[in-house]
């Protein structure tokens, strides 16, 4: 079914967004560069999960920074930030994005792309399924695999259908319905358990065909190309003077997923079923990024510190310590998670030993590493 209650917008009435902690900066720039080559006239927003600390200019960079302070809606925002690591926080805000976008600007289309992707061309296509549809989601695959390697339909499975790296939205009553059922699920549910059936926020957009009207599958395979599905479209695809093609026409874009920068070899830690050896005709197309991303800053913006990476001591969060708060019903008796100096915060009961019962002598050990052995 079509979604209802569309509005006419007009081209400059659209915007294109990722999400960002500042080590993923680099990539931000060159999926930004790559956007405005194939849209001049549309903006594009990086989200920034973390702080600049002056590691870099927002003024200067090719795309309009949002701090994450200015998503003053979010409810209890230390506690969201501290369970979560700098991926999962990325990924949990994905609808926050879109919330922002669409009542701050009032954007009646909205593309959200990850921030490793690399865009060849306009994504015409895109927009105009946007006139008639609330969501455009991509499946990670269209064809079957027909060996053993990883992934196969199995992690496919448990990784989710669709890849939420790329997502359209178009502002209509379903789409809000969605963004709106999406925050609640990502603001307690953002991690890898594959035991529970989660993997960040893909497994969740499993749910928007069936939940939501107006969700369009596009399957063409010229749009988020990536190791999942290069045992079908590698064979289709040539690299020359910097533009992908399939089968000679125009690649939407490349999502370079686990792709490791300065082991180009391997495509993508997430994977075993290639080598750029195996792909030889690919092989510029990957150099070519890597270019991008050095010129774009990627040696020194990879090592930039995670603000919420920290304690306001200067310790450390170990991500267990993230896990044992995520999976306590009680976190928001701590108050702040990051805060060690006021009485009874998690850092001190963290460190504090450990009592099995309120009427047992304490262990010699601490709270952490119980739930560690646990």
């Amino acid at each position: 079914m079509l979604a209802k209650n569309f509005k006419i917008d007009p081209s400059h009435d659209r915007a294109i967004f990722t999400v960002a902690s500042k080590n993923r900066l680099s990539g931000a720039r060159v999926l930004a560069r790559s956007l405005q080559r194939a849209h001049p006239d549309i903006r594009v927003f990086v989200i920034l999960v973390d702080r600049v600390e002056g590691k870099f200019d927002p003024g200067k960079e090719p795309f309009t920074t949002i701090p994450v302070e200015e998503l003053g809606f979010i409810p209890n925002r230390e506690f969201l930030f501290f369970k979560y690591d700098a991926m999962e926080l990325s990924t949990a805000f994905k609808p926050y994005g879109f919330d922002y976008l669409l009542t701050r600007y009032n954007f009646s289309k909205i593309l959200y792309f990850d921030s490793d992707i690399l865009v060849f061309g306009p994504l015409d296509e895109v927009w105009r399924l946007l006139d008639s549809y609330a969501l455009v989601l991509t499946p990670h695959i269209t064809e079957p695999y027909e060996d053993n390697y990883s992934p196969s339909e199995i992690d496919i499975n448990i990784a989710g259908i669709f890849n939420a790296g790329f997502i359209g939205l178009a502002d209509t009553t379903e789409s809000r319905k969605f963004i709106s059922w999406w925050q609640k699920k990502l603001y307690d549910y953002c991690i890898v358990d594959s035991s529970k059936g989660l993997l960040l926020d893909q497994k969740w957009v499993n749910f928007a065909p069936v939940l939501f009207d107006g969700v369009f599958i596009l399957r063409s395979p010229i749009y988020n190309i990536a190791y999942w599905n290069l045992h079908s479209r590698a064979p289709h695809l040539s690299f020359s003077n910097g533009c992908l093609y399939y089968d000679g026409v125009p690649a939407g874009f490349f999502h370079f997923s686990g792709l490791e920068i300065d082991h180009l070899e391997t495509v993508s830690r997430h994977q075993n079923r290639f080598t750029l050896s195996k792909l030889p005709h690919l092989r510029p197309l990957f150099e070519h990024y890597h270019h991008l991303m050095m010129t774009d800053g990627y040696t020194a913006s990879h090592k930039w510190e995670y603000a919420f990476d920290f304690f306001d001591n200067a310790v450390r969060i170990p991500q267990v310590a993230r896990r044992i708060y995520w999976s306590m019903p009680e976190q928001l008796f701590f108050g702040n998670p990051f805060a060690t100096k006021t009485f009874g915060n998690f850092f001190q009961w963290l460190n504090r030993e450990y009592e099995a019962s309120p009427e047992a002598s304490p262990a010699p050990v601490s709270n952490l590493l119980v739930h560690i052995y646990r």
